[in-house]
């Protein structure tokens, strides 16, 4: 009786001593992520949000409030706010969503996902990119084709190029993606 209950002590600390160390080395992959992205180049946004819409964590320098205490809170621009609504209740319900999301100034890719523990959705992430950059320059080349189709000479190589371009362009087909899904 004696071992059995000495082999489960053992069997105990050894559960307990893995679940410390992957506590650990995800708060330090954490640590890393944060710091990663406080000076990465382009804006990003990363947030956490409870099965009741508190706000358990939020990082980065996009879209998000400073303060937010819940997901209605979280996002100041009204349209994003609504979008990013749909896009969390549909990850409690266990979906992936991912949508783009135009204010007057800027464009996000925002991605939201549920994480299920126990086959239940216990909390939601979601990360936004600051893509307005790229949707600048996409633009700019779709501007180019447009004055460029049909002409000669440099024209025409011009418009070659830029055709490669929006050809080339992952956000292009995002735009795409999301327009035909709204048709």
């Amino acid at each position: 009786m004696e071992s059995k209950t000495k082999d489960r002590l053992s069997k105990l600390r050894i559960l307990v001593s893995s679940l410390n160390d992957r506590d650990v080395n995800m708060k330090k992959d954490m640590e890393m992520f944060e710091r990663f992205f406080e000076n990465f180049p382009i804006p990003v946004t990363l947030w956490t949000i409870s099965k009741d819409g508190a706000v358990v964590s939020q990082h980065g320098n996009g879209i998000i409030c400073e303060h937010a205490d819940d997901v209605e809170q979280l996002f100041e621009c009204p349209v994003i706010s609504e979008m990013s609504h749909e896009a969390h209740e549909k990850a409690f319900k266990g979906e992936n969503s991912n949508f783009l999301a135009k204010t007057e100034e800027n464009f996000y890719y925002v991605s939201v996902v549920p994480h299920v523990v126990q086959d239940a959705v216990n909390s939601v992430s979601g990360i936004a990119w600051d893509i307005t950059s790229n949707a600048v320059m996409l633009a700019a080349v779709e501007t180019i084709v447009d004055r460029t189709n049909g002409r000669r000479g440099t024209y025409r190589e011009l418009n070659e190029l830029a055709k490669r371009a929006l050809k080339a362009s992952r956000l292009a087909r995002l735009i795409h993606q999301e327009g035909s899904r709204d048709e």
